[in-house]
């Protein structure tokens, strides 16, 4: 009786996934993953009402694929969807073949308009990446050097900030706490009182913060 059982509940699911395999041929579900998760039908459902965007990815050779993400994707998860997606592309065409993703990042970034998308933690709307954007791979490497000079910078900017007068802080605070939130890069063009001015770039767009 049991080995009836398994034999009518294996039939069943046999059936289940040929009927699946076939809905998932079907080029309206052409988005839908072959072998889909809940996460992967929950971002297609937030994409048609306006809670994900699909993301174009250039590769170098030319050739693009896409990607879902959430509206509220950072740079991190960009890239973690963009390594399922090539890891399953590859899985498909050729096999199993390694990858070394920490050989990719450490050699190549991802840019949306000339941006450089470098920073993990920042937001994909932060730069401008909406529905239907494109990312591209451009080379990058990123050397000892590099993160020494940028962790230089952004200790310039703060210490010159604490420079500041009380009241100063005071008055700068307000304007300088989303922006804080926000950062992504500093670039320090004057902080010397009286004036008291600091120019911030944050996501290549430059911002006057005026204490006083």
């Amino acid at each position: 009786m049991g080995e009836i059982e398994y034999n009518n509940s294996g039939a069943k699911k046999a059936r289940l996934h040929s009927m699946l395999t076939t809905l998932l041929d079907d080029p309206i579900l052409a988005d839908v993953p072959k072998n889909p998760t809940l996460a992967d039908v929950d971002t297609l459902i937030s994409l048609e009402l306006g809670g994900a965007m699909r993301i174009s990815v250039l590769k170098l050779d030319g050739t693009s694929f896409d990607v879902i993400m959430m509206n509220s994707a950072t740079v991190k998860d960009l890239k973690l969807s963009i390594k399922k997606k090539v890891n399953d592309m590859e899985q498909s065409s050729m096999g199993h073949r390694h990858i070394s993703w920490r050989h990719v990042w450490a050699n190549y970034c991802l840019s949306h308009h000339h941006d450089k998308l470098l920073d993990d933690d920042d937001m994909l709307l932060n730069f401008g990446i909406r529905n239907n954007s494109q990312v591209q791979f451009i080379p990058y490497v990123t050397t000892k050097e590099s993160r020494r000079h940028s962790k230089r910078r952004k200790h310039r900017f703060f210490h010159g900030l604490n420079k500041l007068s009380s009241a100063n802080k005071q008055r700068l605070t307000p304007c300088w706490r989303p922006l804080r939130d926000a950062y992504a890069d500093v670039i320090v063009k004057e902080v010397s009182p009286p004036m008291c001015l600091a120019w911030v770039k944050v996501n290549q767009t430059i911002v006057a913060l005026y204490p006083r």
